[in-house]
């Protein structure tokens, strides 16, 4: 009962202000990175659940490889719970990000996109 009071006050609404922030700023910033590369697209969202489609079932665990080792908690969804073809990375905004943090996480999914990119030789595509 006291969490839910702290939550329902005006600690609760700083909170949930700063996660629709945090949430906007990820979604403005994986707009980007979709924008560097033509097979990736995001699914629209108005929660603080983001994805990011990333085609390929190997290429969506190596780039979600990469983004944690860099920190984040970015996580790969495959067939069976998506289809294939349509696998994408699963990323969480939360009250506690930054609006850094957000963009930081972003330009980590950008930098392993464009290494895999590389690597498969689709550079300049």
């Amino acid at each position: 009962m006291r969490a839910y009071r702290r939550l329902s006050g005006p600690e609760g609404e700083r909170r949930r202000a700063s996660l629709r922030r945090v949430s906007g700023a990820l979604r403005a910033a994986l707009a980007g990175v979709a924008d560097n590369h033509p097979d990736v697209h995001v699914i629209p969202s108005a929660s603080a659940i983001h994805a990011l489609v990333v085609p390929g079932a190997r290429r969506v665990v190596a780039v979600a490889d990469s983004v944690r080792r860099d920190g984040y908690d970015v996580r790969p969804i495959r067939a069976p719970t998506v289809k294939p073809g349509s696998e994408r990375l699963r990323i969480v905004a939360h009250a506690h990000n930054s609006i850094d943090d957000a963009r930081n996480c972003a330009n980590a999914i950008d930098r392993a996109l464009t290494r895999d990119d590389n690597t498969r030789g689709l550079q300049g595509t």
